[in-house]
């Protein structure tokens, strides 16, 4: 997945590589994220930043939580820092270094999705919502009787204005408001 931020391009890929260090790996990555060494990792992104199309940084962060996918709610950019979800880590890196600003772990088992909110940061995670300012403190967060993902197509995460809405596995529905807590749907 490539985008464009200001100068540069930058590339976030899917690593499968069981030793991404390693030398006999395609990508030598500069630096390393990993919240728990001793644990095998579950998930690897690749990140790669490029200006006037010449590498300028890179970077791979390695996590054990639960195994999650890159898409387009992967990450967020706001002021000239680059927001990742990996597994249950939300990482906080300077574009265009990509050197750590900091790591949190919002969810004990995996992001699915990180949102722009009201000038903060909201994380969709399998067991809760949080609500993160920019600066990596916790605001609020939010569970309930399941996790936060439904049986059917449905959406089992969704913003809407001032409110966030969610359904959990067993179809139970809430609505939060801003400050994080249930509101009357």
């Amino acid at each position: 997945m490539t985008f464009n931020y200001k100068d540069y391009s930058i590339l976030l890929t899917q690593e499968y590589n069981d030793a991404p260090l390693s030398k006999g790996n395609l990508k030598n990555y500069t630096r390393s994220y990993q919240s728990s060494p001793e644990y095998e990792a579950s998930t690897i992104y690749g990140i790669s930043i490029f200006k006037d199309k010449k590498e300028i940084a890179n970077a791979v962060i390695l996590e054990s939580g639960g195994a999650t996918q890159l898409n387009p709610h992967s990450y967020l950019i706001k002021e000239d820092v680059l927001f990742i979800t990996c597994s249950n880590q939300i990482y906080a890196l300077q574009i265009p270094t990509l050197s750590l600003i900091w790591r949190l772990e919002p969810e004990f088992a995996t992001c699915f999705e990180i949102h722009d909110f009201k000038g903060d940061i909201l994380i969709w995670g399998e067991t809760s919502i949080s609500r993160i300012t920019s600066d990596g403190t916790i605001k609020w967060g939010f569970s309930a009787r399941d996790i936060f993902v439904t049986l059917d197509e449905s959406p089992a995460f969704e913003i809407d204005g001032d409110q966030i809405l969610l359904t959990d596995w067993q179809g139970f529905k809430y609505c939060l408001n801003a400050d994080g807590k249930e509101i009357s749907l």
